[in-house]
């Protein structure tokens, strides 16, 4: 009995012990190393070259879980600015945004062996210097969007709730983990770091929340409102049509994605994680770095 005792005694502290360093293993992995740029440091950035290959690794699943409910628990726990307004949401902006608020996003792409890259019809978003992400939103209320006949689009979520029969894509970036200028601005003034936007997120990575809008064969509007203003929405449509690529950190990359799409039999919604390398219905691609495709719509 005692040699029972004491066999039993010796397998819980091993199975105690290995969980436990298994913890510390994946709480260590996530403490990357991620510093703010300081005034005064010299922040190296550098391009791609011809011939030149890219060395990226990658954070395990179990880690990318780990940030995403760490990230999720947060938000249950924030209360911010648009977070109340359910029906918010960001069109691409190009030019100017009229009486409509904006807000920017400038995501710090990898420093070393940069390949981001973009063309065609971006709007007023951009690579400024050729090397980080500049996005311009207009804030208009999602209620003037729905599914569009044989069209698959996206506007940016920036409101708590997803509005009943829409679908949602969220997408985090991991971003520049040295020297990290990160920064976003709601009408010109600086959003504080680790503030949630609705579904959005900005610190030194970036969430970012979608109103997915799956193409539908019937029961949907035939053409996209005019809301006075031009402006675009994320997806491959008509001729006037671009991407940014965004070269996302290289070194232990935690980048993740992940849908909830709409069942319209019974009114539930089913969650899917998303796998790298896969384009979202032209809308956007994701892996280890980020595609994000973008219409003109008027």
């Amino acid at each position: 009995m005692k040699k029972k005792l004491y066999l039993f005694t010796i397998i819980t502290f091993f199975l105690t012990y290995c969980t436990k360093q298994e913890e510390q293993n994946i709480t260590k992995e996530i403490e990357k190393i991620e510093t703010a740029y300081k005034e005064g440091d010299t922040k190296i950035e550098t391009f791609l070259q011809p011939g030149e290959n890219k060395i990226e690794t990658f954070a395990s699943e179990e880690v990318k879980d780990q940030i995403r409910r760490t990230l999720e628990k947060n938000n249950s726990k924030k209360t911010t600015y648009l977070k109340a307004f359910s029906r918010l949401a960001g069109v691409i902006a190009n030019g100017s945004c009229g009486t409509f608020s904006t807000i920017e996003i400038f995501m710090d792409c990898e420093d070393t062996r940069n390949s981001s890259s973009t063309g065609g019809w971006t709007g007023s978003c951009g690579l400024p210097g050729g090397r980080n992400a500049y996005l311009k939103f207009c804030i208009v209320d999602a209620y003037y969007f729905t599914h569009i006949i044989g069209i698959n689009y996206a506007i940016l979520h920036l409101g708590g709730n997803i509005p009943g029969g829409v679908s949602a894509i969220v997408r985090y970036f991991d971003n520049e983990d040295d020297d990290n200028i990160n920064w976003a601005y709601l009408d010109g003034k600086e959003i504080p770091k680790g503030t949630w936007y609705g579904q959005s997120w900005f610190e030194y990575n970036t969430r970012m929340g979608f109103l997915y809008y799956p193409s539908v064969n019937a029961f949907g509007n035939s053409s996209f409102p005019n809301l006075g203003i031009s402006y675009g929405v994320f997806g491959s449509i008509g001729a006037n049509r671009g991407y940014i690529h965004t070269d996302d950190e290289d070194s232990r990359n935690s980048n993740w994605c992940f849908k909830y799409v709409y069942n319209k039999n019974n009114g539930t919604y089913t969650k899917t994680d998303i796998n790298d390398q896969t384009t979202i219905d032209n809308i956007i691609q994701v892996g280890g770095n980020t595609t994000l495709y973008m219409s003109k719509i008027y």
